[in-house]
């Protein structure tokens, strides 16, 4: 996981080629203009999921792992508060390889509480409860 201020984004630059994508589009665009739902920036390979979120209690929410992809968290308006999960975690739902997603059971190990000014970027194999 990493977590920072949105102004040092591109310190993670090199990590990944489809990261490095994403970083550049998030640095180069407004993201208050993107439409809601999907915008691909390389196929299904690197997009970027504009949502409106309805905040729930952490107990309503599941812990999700995905495979193949790093999920990138920016508030665009308000606060959000991510929970990462221990890498040793139990009962895998099953994986849905269309949206690259499973759920487990595991411990909080640690909490954020995101705002425009900030991220987090979970990486493929990290528990992260939204």
């Amino acid at each position: 996981m990493i977590y920072g201020k949105l102004s040092e984004l591109k310190n993670y630059i090199g990590i990944n080629p489809n990261l490095d994508l994403a970083i550049n589009f998030i640095i180069n665009n407004n993201l208050k203009t993107l439409p809601l739902g999907i915008t691909h920036i390389k196929g299904q390979d690197v997009l970027i999921n504009v949502m409106e979120i309805e905040t729930r209690c952490s107990d309503e929410a599941e812990f999700e792992v995905h495979k193949n992809h790093f999920d990138i968290f920016i508030p665009i308006i308000g606060e959000e508060k991510v929970e990462i999960g221990d890498s040793d975690y139990k009962n895998p739902s099953d994986y849905n390889e269309e949206s690259d997603i499973f759920f487990v059971s595991t411990d909080t190990v640690s909490t954020c509480i995101l705002n425009e000014s900030n991220f987090i970027v979970a990486h493929f194999g990290e528990p992260h409860k939204p």
